[in-house]
């Protein structure tokens, strides 16, 4: 397979390792944390994530998701753009 790593290197003990990087291939882009576990890709037209965190808003389709005074979430229709 033929394809692209974009990365951090690092020398630990005389051995190279790589910090956080990204893989790019025909098929798949892949994001990978420092321990070498695959946590986000893109692939056949979706994008995958093991571990989300929202800092703002997030909208899918004409709903948009908010973050209420409580704490909790708030799921309204905004209507389609």
């Amino acid at each position: 397979v033929y394809g692209l790593e974009i990365g951090q290197k690092n020398v630990i003990d005389g051995e190279e390792t790589f910090n956080k990087f990204a893989r790019f291939t025909a098929e798949k882009l892949s994001f990978y944390n420092q321990s070498g576990a695959e946590v986000a890709y893109i692939s056949d037209y979706k994008l995958y994530i093991s571990d989300v965190e929202i800092k703002g808003n997030l909208q899918e389709g004409g709903y948009k998701d908010f973050v209420d005074a409580n704490g909790g979430i708030v799921t309204k229709w905004v209507g389609r753009s």
